[in-house]
């Protein structure tokens, strides 16, 4: 796997069902000087590849039958081959253009464009850095351990999870230091948490001493300590204790508490406005000796506003997906754009019944529910817009476009809200430079327990 990941691994970890159907096939590989094809990393010429002309030879083989796993036998086969060293001489691998003839896009899909998530999550590292605030990166958005590690490589101080469920899936993908922002209820989610504790350093948020007690309860009985933050609404009108002396009072009954460390304080969204109620609580924990290792702030596009607050760190998330700021405008399009959004739904046309009009095989189960008019940006032709919805078919107004469309045709749209689309799609494809890059099982998916 190591020519497909930054860092090499056991494939046997990255597969979730024991029992695969496999099909073998044999090729021929070549050295890469004497092909055509192209590698998204630096090959040397006489490293020996499988290209795209050596599979479409055993297509009907393998595409007949439609297995879970297609392994390659490439020839040839000699009999000192066993006794390669392959960390000094690597085996065959495929090109960019034999992995995307073998896995041909199926639509609608949803596509992540490398270069620009990249951008972002590297982006907003180097604003915070400018700002001299911690930033927690929010995985909510995307769901995706791969993307968490990228954030944290990119300078994210651990994780940021909306639902236990969440946390559960990227701490399985190795994933430390997560904080939970949501009151955590009830005894099978408590029991949950304990058992997440017991190796991950886990902290959550609370705002009454019955969610704070029914998780003390669980830790003495686990033996594990969990960390946590008292919540104080300071606009959010969600969650959150209402002033700064419910905090303090929740704060001291949080010390006594066994199995729990208080680590601080956090709000939502960060507002400069609350500044008089943030010196206030600050004030009133300092006092009664209470921690403030953590003062949490967060919403993409307030990281400044949390400093201006005094923060230790300020959680963003949307901006994997939408840059810097959130995107704007009454039907949420204002600023979307190619350079600025990386995920993209691919889709198919498959009706055109009028000359003005033509149909997508992309409706609200694809995209959201009820979403509101005109939908996204279509990047073949900006000209064409969403005109309405059914739950599995788009509408799509062409009367304003040059171009005729015909059933087949392909429609590359970046979605209005695209943490929403996310939450849809069991298979996520990153892609760079036009071409798959890798394909993920989105197992974050569905994960709101």
């Amino acid at each position: 796997m190591g020519h497909l990941l930054k860092n090499t691994g056991d494939i046997g970890g990255k597969l979730i069902d024991g029992f695969l159907s496999a099909t073998l096939i044999t090729t021929s590989a070549e050295p890469f000087k004497n092909t055509m094809d192209r590698y998204h990393c630096d090959v040397k010429g006489n490293e020996s590849v499988i290209t795209a002309e050596a599979i479409k030879n055993e297509f009907d083989t393998w595409l007949n039958l439609k297995p879970q796993v297609l392994i390659i036998r490439s020839l040839p086969n000699p009999k000192e081959k066993q006794f390669l060293r392959f960390n000094e001489t690597p085996p065959p691998f495929f090109t960019n253009e034999a992995l995307m003839y073998i896995y041909e896009l199926d639509t609608p899909a949803v596509v992540i464009d490398l270069d620009v998530l990249e951008k972002n999550i590297e982006d907003m590292a180097a604003l915070c850095r400018e700002l001299g605030i911690t930033l927690r990166g929010h995985t909510k958005s995307h769901k995706s351990p791969e993307i968490a590690k990228m954030q944290v490589a990119a300078g994210s101080k651990g994780i940021v999870c909306q639902k236990l469920g969440e946390a559960e899936n990227m701490a399985r993908a190795g994933l430390d230091d997560i904080l939970i922002t949501y009151n955590i209820v009830g005894r099978q989610k408590v029991r949950r948490l304990t058992e997440l504790a017991r190796y991950r350093r886990i902290t959550v948020t609370v705002d009454s001493f019955a969610i704070a007690s029914g998780i003390s309860e669980q830790a003495k009985l686990d033996r594990v300590t969990i960390g946590i933050l008292v919540e104080i609404d300071t606009g959010g009108k969600r969650t959150g204790v209402q002033s700064p002396a419910a905090a303090e009072e929740l704060g001291k009954q949080v010390q006594t508490l066994p199995g729990l460390e208080l680590r601080g304080l956090m709000t939502y969204p960060s507002r400069v406005s609350s500044k008089p109620i943030i010196e206030d609580v600050v004030g009133r924990f300092k006092k009664a000796s209470l921690s403030l290792d953590i003062i949490s702030g967060g919403g993409t596009g307030e990281e400044w506003e949390s400093k201006e607050l005094g923060f230790t760190e300020h959680r963003s998330g949307s901006y994997v997906y939408e840059g810097l700021s959130r995107i704007q405008g009454s039907s949420g399009n204002e600023g979307l754009s190619a350079e600025r959004c990386p995920l993209r739904v691919i889709t198919t046309v498959v009706s055109v019944p009028t000359e003005d009009r033509l149909i997508v095989d992309g409706g609200m189960k694809t995209f959201r529910l009820f979403p509101s008019m005109p939908y996204g940006l279509i990047l073949e032709d900006p000209g064409i817009k969403f005109s309405g919805m059914s739950v599995e078919h788009g509408h799509v107004d062409t009367s304003e476009s040059n171009r005729k469309y015909i059933v087949g045709d392909k429609l590359t749209v970046i979605p209005t809200y695209q943490e929403g689309v996310t939450n849809l799609h069991d298979e996520i494809v990153w892609a760079r430079n036009d071409q798959v890059y890798r394909v993920l099982r989105n197992h974050g998916r569905g994960k709101v327990k």
